[in-house]
C-alpha cells in the first residue's frame, strides 16, 4: 500500500510532493491556510498550495478536528502543525520524514544541528507519528555517505535523492508494518 495523502507546508516539502505526485494515483494534499505576509499584510498561499493549484492536485487545508475518511497512509514532510492526540486517534497512519537518524537530533532543525556539531553520521528516518515528538515506531532510516563541509541545502538534496532511490524499500517496510 502506498501513500495516498501528503502533509506539507513549505519549500522543503515540495520536492517530496512532486515525487509522490509522479508516483501515486489520486493523491490528496493537506496544507496550511494562507497567511498574511509582507508589508501590506496581504494573504498569501504557501508553495504547496500553489503547486497543487498549478497541477490540478486535490488539496485541503489542515483542520485538527477533521477525519480524513479516505486516508489509508499519509506522508508528512516539513509540516508546520503538530498533530493533537485527538487528531491522531482519528487519522492514525501518518508517517513523518525526519531529517536525522532518530533518536538523535529530535525536534526542529536537525540538519543544521548535525552540521554545527560536525556529525559524521548524517541521515534520515521515517516513523509513524504518535503523540510524542519524533518518537513513533521507525519504518525506515538510512545513513547518508557524504563529504565534510556540507551546507544544509546539500544535506536536503542528499536525503531526497536517497529517499527516491529507497522508495520501493520504504513502501515494502510500510506494508510490513501495516501487517503487524
Amino acid at each position: 500500500m502506498m501513500f495516498n495523502y501528503f502533509f506539507g507546508s513549505d519549500s522543503r516539502s515540495l520536492t517530496y510532493l512532486k515525487f509522490l505526485n509522479d508516483n501515486t494515483q489520486n493523491l490528496t494534499v493537506v496544507t496550511t491556510y494562507p497567511v498574511k505576509t509582507g508589508r501590506g499584510k496581504k494573504v498569501k498561499s504557501n508553495i504547496i498550495e500553489d503547486f497543487c493549484v498549478e497541477n490540478n492536485i486535490n488539496f485541503k487545508y489542515f483542520n485538527q478536528n477533521e477525519t480524513y475518511e479516505d486516508m489509508s497512509n499519509a506522508l508528512c514532510v516539513s509540516f508546520k502543525n503538530i498533530f493533537s492526540k485527538e487528531f491522531l486517534s482519528k487519522n492514525n497512519n501518518i508517517y513523518n520524514i525526519h531529517l536525522s537518524l532518530l533518536p538523535k537530533f529530535k525536534g526542529p532543525s536537525p540538519v543544521e544541528t548535525q552540521i554545527l556539531k560536525n556529525e559524521v553520521n548524517i541521515g534520515y528516518s521515517i516513523f509513524k507519528i504518535d503523540e510524542k515528538v519524533d518518537s513513533g515506531p521507525l519504518i525506515f532510516s538510512n545513513n547518508i555517505q557524504h563529504k565534510k563541509d556540507l551546507y544544509a541545502s546539500n544535506v536536503y538534496e542528499l536525503i531526497f535523492k536517497d529517499f527516491t532511490n529507497s522508495y520501493n524499500e520504504i513502501i515494502e517496510n510500510l506494508n510490513n508494518e501495516l501487517k503487524q
